[in-house]
């Protein structure tokens, strides 16, 4: 193909981005493409030009923006997003309120409370935790709010919390070798499906792997805890 050939054809190709522009008022240009901040910019962008593209052919995109279309409006994926943000709230103050339900609120020589200063023997996560609420000047939260998803696993495998912890903390995963103490790693995995529902709107998707993964977390951890 000569190379007038091939630019016609890309011109042609892409005629619906050219009368989208055209056409469309400046706050739907605006909606569309105003500056966005973060690594998703870009890919943001280009998602939009290709949805738009997508009208007119199809078949067009990659299998990561197709994915990202089917679930961009999807209530399924809204149930999930849901879903998955209840449960690391719920996780989180079933270990908050168990730590104080063992270690006491009263106060320590330290000045902490027990539940912190003896539950919570990392001090990695005690300063992380501190950091962050003195960062928060607008909300600012009692300390153990701030801790993450990750955090928690080191919590509760600590001598003194596992035995209290281990019923609604120890799950294997499928396929995952038997014969271990603590069966903690879905916790790594649970920490990345909450960023995509944290991040729904910065392009983050699922894969079908994820979603079996939350299905998982539906019967295997989530009916664990209390009501």
């Amino acid at each position: 193909m000569r190379p007038e050939e091939f630019s016609q054809h890309i011109i042609g190709f892409c005629k619906p981005i050219y009368e989208f522009i055209g056409h469309s008022s400046d706050e739907v240009i605006k909606d569309k493409f105003s500056r966005k901040f973060g690594e998703g910019g870009v890919k943001e962008y280009a998602y939009h030009l290709m949805h738009i593209l997508k009208s007119a052919h199809p078949e067009f995109g990659t299998e990561e923006f197709l994915r990202w279309v089917d679930q961009s409006n999807s209530e399924k994926i809204d149930e999930v997003n849901q879903f998955l943000m209840k449960l690391a709230e719920r996780l989180t103050d079933y270990v908050i309120d168990t730590l104080k339900r063992v270690h006491g609120t009263h106060r320590l020589a330290s000045d902490e409370q027990a539940f912190w200063e003896i539950g919570v023997e990392s001090e990695r996560i005690r300063r992380n935790a501190f950091e962050a609420q003195q960062n928060d000047k607008a909300r600012r939260k009692p300390k153990e709010a701030y801790l993450n998803i990750v955090d928690l696993a080191e919590i509760v495998k600590q001598n003194n919390n596992w035995p209290h912890f281990e019923y609604v903390f120890k799950n294997a995963l499928p396929g995952e070798r038997s014969g271990q103490k603590y069966y903690l790693a879905w916790i790594q995995d649970f920490k990345e499906l909450r960023n995509i529902a944290a991040h729904k709107n910065q392009l983050k998707t699922y894969t079908d792997a994820d979603l079996e993964l939350v299905e998982w977390l539906r019967t295997e951890v989530h009916p664990k805890l209390p009501s």
